[in-house]
C-alpha cells in the first residue's frame, strides 16, 4: 500500500504492508471495504495527522478571537495602533511561524538522523540532498564531478550522465532500505511528514551497496 508523506513542501511515497498501516494508525478494514477504499481512508487520516503542519499546530494554540487588538507600549499604555487578530488574516499560520519553523527543524532533524542510521553516509548525503532537500539529481551530479578533470565538454556531460544513473540506482536502493527499516522500527513516530525516530544505529544493519 503506497502512502504519501510530506516534509515541508515535497511529499515521498512509502510502500507499507496492511499489518503496518493498522499498528501505526490503528486503523483497520471495515466490513465490505475494499483495498482501494481502506487506502484512500489511511492517506486521509495521514493527511489530517501529519502532512498538514499549520492546522494541527494552529489547533494547539488559543486562537485570537473578535476582531483587529489594540496594540500597547511596554508599560501597558495603548499605541493607537491595531493589528489584525487571528481571524481576519488570509493565512493565520503566520501568527504561529516561529512554532511552525521550530518543529520543521525538529523533524528534519529527525529524519536525518534516522536516514544517516539506516544507510551508509554517502548514500545517506545523496538520500538528504535529493529526496528531502529538493536538489535535481543532475544538479547534484555536476557538484561531485569537476569539470577541469576532463578534456572536452562532452566527456563531461557523459560522465554526469553516467553519474546521475548511478545517483538514481542508489537512491532506490535506499529507498526501498528506508522503507523495511522503517516498518520494523519499533519506536517511531511522524510529524509534518517525515519525522521518524527508531534504534538502528549498528553498522551491519547499514546499505552496502
Amino acid at each position: 500500500m503506497k502512502i504519501k508523506i510530506r516534509y515541508e513542501k515535497e511529499f515521498t511515497t512509502f510502500e507499507l504492508n496492511l499489518s503496518d498501516i493498522k499498528g501505526w494508525l490503528n486503523i483497520d478494514l471495515l466490513p465490505d471495504e475494499s483495498e482501494e477504499e481502506f487506502e484512500e481512508r489511511v492517506q486521509e487520516e495521514i493527511d489530517t495527522q501529519y502532512n498538514r503542519p499549520e492546522y494541527n499546530v494552529m489547533h494547539k494554540q488559543e486562537r485570537h478571537k473578535g476582531f483587529a487588538i489594540s496594540t500597547k507600549y511596554e508599560d501597558g499604555e495603548e499605541t493607537g495602533d491595531f493589528e489584525p487578530s487571528m481571524s481576519e488574516v488570509v493565512d493565520p499560520s503566520i501568527f504561529l511561524k516561529d512554532e511552525i519553523d521550530r518543529e520543521n527543524k525538529e523533524n528534519y532533524e529527525a529524519v536525518k538522523e534516522f536516514v544517516y542510521s539506516v544507510l551508509k553516509p554517502e548514500v545517506a548525503d545523496l538520500f538528504m540532498a535529493v529526496r528531502i532537500d529538493g536538489v535535481s539529481i543532475n544538479e547534484k551530479a555536476e557538484s561531485m564531478l569537476s569539470r577541469d578533470a576532463f578534456e572536452s565538454e562532452e566527456e563531461y556531460n557523459k560522465a554526469v550522465s553516467r553519474l546521475s544513473n548511478s545517483i538514481t540506482q542508489k537512491l532506490k536502493r535506499a529507498n526501498k532500505n528506508l522503507e523495511k527499516s522503517f516498518s520494523k522500527a519499533s519506536d517511531f513516530g511522524l510529524s509534518q511528514g517525515y519525522q521518524v525516530g527508531g534504534q538502528n544505529s549498528s553498522n551491519k544493519n547499514k546499505e552496502v551497496k
